[in-house]
């Protein structure tokens, strides 16, 4: 082999020597740059999942404020207008005799054994009460001018027109009835949407809250004919909450009474009965 062709044949390899360095550099290169994109990605990722987190809980606790905030507005609304129609109406269901029916009726249901939730609709109401409707209506024909005129000092303050005649004065009463239920409705709405914190309105209102709509059953009732197209869904949804909750919490209270009693008799201390004739010796 010539001196040229061996010069040649080590500047060949040379050159594919320093290709190969240079794809090696090119290579180590690239995996740098890999795994810096990579600690970057992950970093950028982590500090993504800790804003998120507390964007969360930020949001988590303006809902929770603003929900207490809707409960307190939801708890004015009572005190100064829901509460002073229900007691108007009770007084008038009194009057009417209609009050003392439906505290018999639900008795009666109550011992034939208390639901676990109602539907308030017009089969219900018929299997509860033996009629599809009318019952509210029905005693309303026995309002008088002088009942409503004697008791509309219990509503907020307003202007009335109860008239002169007994058709006005039922007319007025419907009226406060419904106004009172689409009230209870649009609050009860904010409730089980979640806007307002119905545990905290729970605590001090569920007592007026189940009295009155258990008085209103037939009336609301009467108006569902089908399921699918209800009147006052979300006071219904309301209802069977609470009024479950107050019955469980109702026989806590009982076993809790019982076992307290039983600990109390349990720590009197226990005399052994003297006979006679011990008496005697």
């Amino acid at each position: 082999m010539s001196t040229t062709a061996i010069e040649s044949l080590l500047q060949l390899n040379q050159t594919e020597l320093y290709l190969s360095i240079f794809a090696s550099i090119a290579t180590i290169i690239g995996i740098f740059i890999a795994i810096v994109t990579l600690l970057l990605t992950r970093k950028q990722y982590k500090t993504y999942v800790e804003e998120y987190k507390a964007n969360r809980e930020e949001y988590a606790l303006s809902n929770k404020r603003l929900a207490a905030e809707k409960a307190i507005e939801i708890a004015k609304l009572f005190q100064q207008e829901i509460i002073p129609c229900i007691t108007f109406l009770q007084k008038i269901y009194k009057y009417i005799g209609y009050y003392e029916y439906m505290q018999q009726r639900q008795g009666i249901i109550e011992q034939a054994g208390a639901k676990t939730s109602y539907d308030f609709d017009a089969k219900e109401l018929k299997s509860l009460y033996g009629v599809e409707d009318g019952i509210g209506n029905l005693f309303l024909t026995k309002v008088t001018h002088e009942c409503v005129y004697s008791s509309i000092h219990l509503l907020p303050a307003g202007n009335y027109d109860i008239g002169s005649s007994g058709e006005q004065a039922i007319a007025l009463v419907k009226m406060i009835r419904n106004r009172t239920l689409n009230t209870l409705e649009w609050a009860c709405m904010l409730m089980t949407s979640k806007v307002a914190e119905k545990k905290q309105i729970y605590q001090s209102l569920h007592q007026a809250f189940l009295k009155y709509i258990s008085l209103e059953y037939p009336n609301i009732a009467e108006r569902n004919t089908n399921s699918f197209d209800k009147y006052y869904t979300n006071i219904i949804e309301i209802y069977n909450e609470w009024i479950t909750k107050a019955r469980s919490d109702e026989k806590c209270e009982l076993e809790a009474e019982r076992a307290a009693e039983l600990t109390k008799r349990s720590l009197m201390p226990q005399t052994t009965p003297v006979s006679y004739a011990a008496l005697n010796e």
